[in-house]
């Protein structure tokens, strides 16, 4: 990699962007797009956009989100420990003993997660994970209000976990979940920018915000570009490690596999050509439908009304990019 794109990486993964507070890191993102686009622009939700050929057709959205799993405030008592909630999906059992950052209205405090030594604990059988609401940080306060001098209920907290480069090029962070999509759709466009190559289409790479806690920002985005395609960029779990069964999660290798998924109904040309595409780049594919229109034809097969999710459920594939109505 060279060396600006893997300072522009680790800039990116070591600034904090919690879901819901995702500025400083949309500016780092933004502050580096820019160089490589006609325009640039951000909406009232925080959503960051770098158009590349403005007025081309069709419109390619290339997108992934900035926000990142963390904590919030949510009290404190009376000896000064804050106790917290989840923001996204936070693992408890890995937060234990964990150094934090507090950010708060007046700057960044500095916190640890308790942690009961296990000489102090009397468990019969096998110990339980912790829960989300069982775990408190300490930051030194004596006492409540002390505490509140600090920091106040709502603030974000994250993890102390930088970028580390480790060998072959193995590389640990605190929030490549998504941070490394943002980085790929902005290395797009500088690709795309350098290339000598005659560009037809108009290519808006994006950042978007909220998809930890419903997709948020994403479905905001497309509706108001109105992509006529979207290429989405974000994580995936692998499974080359001990203790993973691969019959039930798949083969997924670090750094080599790269699936992609589409959705179970769409246009049946798009779906053979998207597939041709995959099989010439040797994309692994799979198939997930929408779970609301999956629900409605049980229902109108079977006779009997199935039960549906939420009316906000979208269809999280690379084909769709609108919400779905019923």
């Amino acid at each position: 990699m060279r060396e600006p794109s893997l300072n522009f990486l680790r800039t990116l993964v070591n600034t904090p962007s919690p879901v819901g507070h995702e500025t400083r890191g949309q500016r780092v993102w933004l502050d580096y797009a820019k160089q490589f686009a006609d325009e640039t622009f951000s909406d009232a939700y925080g959503n960051c956009v770098a158009v590349l050929n403005k007025g081309g057709s069709p419109r390619l959205m290339l997108a992934g989100h900035a926000d990142e799993i963390a904590m919030a405030v949510n009290y404190i008592d009376d000896d000064g420990f804050i106790y917290v909630r989840k923001m996204g999906g936070v693992d408890a059992a890995i937060t234990k003993a964990q150094r934090v950052v507090i950010h708060t209205r007046t700057g960044p405090v500095k916190g640890v997660v308790g942690n009961v030594a296990p000489h102090l604990t009397k468990q019969d059988g096998d110990p339980k994970p912790p829960k989300i609401h069982d775990l408190f940080l300490d930051i030194g306060a004596g006492k409540r209000k002390d505490a509140e001098r600090l920091v106040r209920v709502g603030d974000p907290i994250t993890l102390v976990d930088e970028f580390e480069l480790l060998r072959n090029d193995l590389a640990v962070a605190r929030a490549f979940d998504n941070r490394i999509g943002t980085f790929a759709v902005a290395e797009a466009l500088r690709l795309l920018k350098e290339s000598k190559g005659k560009l037809h289409a108009e290519v808006c790479a994006v950042s978007n915000v909220q998809e930890e806690v419903g997709l948020l920002g994403a479905r905001q985005i497309a509706y108001s570009l109105k992509p006529d395609v979207a290429l989405v960029v974000d994580v995936t779990h692998a499974t080359d490690y001990p203790t993973v069964s691969k019959a039930q999660h798949g083969d997924v290798k670090s750094a080599k596999a790269r699936p992609s998924r589409t959705a179970a109904a769409t246009i049946p040309k798009s779906s053979r050509a998207s597939r041709r595409w995959r099989r010439r780049r040797k994309f692994r594919s799979s198939t997930r439908q929408c779970p609301r229109r999956a629900a409605r034809t049980r229902t109108r097969f079977s006779g009997r009304a199935a039960a549906l999710p939420a009316r906000s459920s979208v269809c999280r594939t690379v084909t769709c990019t609108r919400r779905w109505r019923w």
